[in-house]
């Protein structure tokens, strides 16, 4: 039985390393076409080689001396990746930072626009009152607020 199970599993390598070993040629048939095959023309026509199709894998998989490593490529493909985040996140945080300075100049030019109007404008203190400004605490108010707009419309 372990005769049996061992020859199947012979065969079934052979099969598999057979088409790995093939040679790929490459011709001109008389139309001027190029032919690639994994056999020689039959009319006698002279084919090149293309390539061995097991050396071709093995150069592709890094085996070659002046190639990186795949645990380079991992670092390099990391360190990019975290650069690329680091990127987007900055990114986000002086879109943020844009749209808070957006705001705040848009208030500072109504709360402006409300002190030049001339209407009677009223506040409330820690009790409940309400008290209304006088001339003197709406020019300071004003003169505040022209300052803040400065500040945040650059």
């Amino acid at each position: 039985m372990i005769s049996v199970l061992f020859r199947i599993a012979l065969l079934a390598l052979v099969c598999i390393a057979a088409p790995a070993q093939a040679q790929l040629y490459k011709w001109t048939d008389a139309n001027g076409r190029v032919q690639y095959s994994d056999r020689k023309p039959a009319d006698g026509k002279e084919a090149k080689p293309v390539r061995n199709t097991v050396s071709s894998v093995g150069s592709q998989s890094g085996g070659a001396s002046g190639s990186k490593s795949l645990a380079e490529q991992n670092k390099e493909f990391d360190k990019r990746r975290q650069e690329l985040a680091e990127g987007q996140q900055k990114q986000q945080q002086t879109a943020a930072e844009q749209k808070r300075n957006a705001e705040n100049c848009e208030a500072a030019r109504r709360n402006l626009a409300a002190l030049q109007s001339g209407q009677r404008i009223a506040r409330y203190d820690l009790k409940g009152e309400k008290s209304y400004m006088d001339d003197s605490q709406r020019a300071a108010e004003t003169e505040r607020s022209r300052q803040q707009v400065e500040q945040s419309c650059k």
